[in-house]
């Protein structure tokens, strides 16, 4: 009498390819393992750097408001004219005395030059905006505005 398929051996040749087959499906599997592991510890190092991010940035933020609110109090005009009066020893005048000048300079220094050439000129012509150079791309118009 003949044992069942299922309980006689296997040749040879078939058991080393199943063999074969199990190892490679294993170390897939493992493969598969490892590159889960390292997304989800890359995952969390990220996660932590994203937190680190944010407390540096908040630190910032505090940082430039405190800044901005010193700034404001510096530029406060009380404790300009406090600073004024106690460290500079200023007082407010008595008198005003006006100098009129009547003599106009020979010749105008460079600089002034260079100024009063400006004011004759006038101020520059205003440009397009994009979306007014693109219309007038499409319509063919071409002249300033």
């Amino acid at each position: 009498m003949h044992a069942p398929v299922f309980l006689r051996p296997l040749p040879a040749l078939r058991a080393s390819r199943w063999r074969r087959r199990i190892a490679v499906l294993g170390g897939l599997g493992a493969l598969g393992m490892v590159v889960l592991l390292a997304q989800a510890s890359l995952v969390a190092s990220t996660g932590y750097n994203v937190e680190r991010l944010e407390d540096t940035k908040a630190a910032l933020i505090r940082s430039n408001q405190q800044l901005e609110d010193s700034i404001a109090s510096l530029r406060s005009l009380d404790r300009i004219e406090r600073e004024a009066r106690t460290r500079l020893k200023m007082v407010t005048p008595s008198s005003y005395v006006y100098i009129r000048v009547e003599a106009r300079p020979q010749a105008p220094s460079p600089l002034l030059r260079k100024a009063l050439k400006e004011e004759e000129r006038g101020p520059a012509p205003p440009a397009w905006s994009w979306w007014e150079q693109l219309i007038r791309t499409f319509v063919g118009s071409r002249s300033q505005p």
